[in-house]
């Protein structure tokens, strides 16, 4: 299924940085700048993937101690080509390819991930409950461009 895997386009918490891809290591995460060189080629599997992790946190609220685990329930990858897909698990970095995309035209396309949260919590350590209902989360739009290479012989 991934004949050409490649690093490909990440997210970082629900910021999302997008990447370079063949043979290309992130040179840094800010989400607020992502790297301009967020390119892939057409018709060879992309590899998109978050770091999303669930969390913990401990609030006050009214003099009461209220724990919070926060955990990521689903994701919906909007490779901007007009497919979807929805999975549970978060993708993985290169070579562990789960979630791959194949674009079939060159072009720029606006990609994004929302995120499913859901969380339970506990006041004064008693005991955990689930929260009602879940939270969507989307990251910021970053542009894909997906070019063409052309094979060259040399001799």
């Amino acid at each position: 299924m991934h004949p050409h895997p490649r690093p490909g386009p990440r997210c970082r918490r629900q910021r999302r940085g997008l990447r370079s891809l063949p043979g290309r290591t992130p040179a840094r995460d800010d989400p607020a700048d992502p790297t301009p060189d967020a390119t892939t080629l057409v018709n060879l599997p992309t590899n998109f993937f978050t770091t999303t992790e669930s969390f913990t946190t401990t609030v006050t609220v009214l003099g009461y101690t209220v724990d919070l685990d926060i955990t990521p329930t689903s994701y919906t990858w909007d490779f901007g080509d007009g497919t979807t897909r929805t999975t549970t698990t978060p993708g993985a970095p290169y070579p562990d390819l789960d979630i791959t995309h194949t674009y079939t035209r060159t072009g720029t396309y606006p990609t994004n991930l929302t995120t499913t949260w859901s969380a339970d919590y506990r006041v004064d350590d008693g005991p955990w409950q689930r929260v009602q209902g879940t939270v969507d989360m989307p990251s910021p739009t970053i542009d894909l461009q997906v070019r063409e290479a052309t094979p060259v012989l040399t001799g």
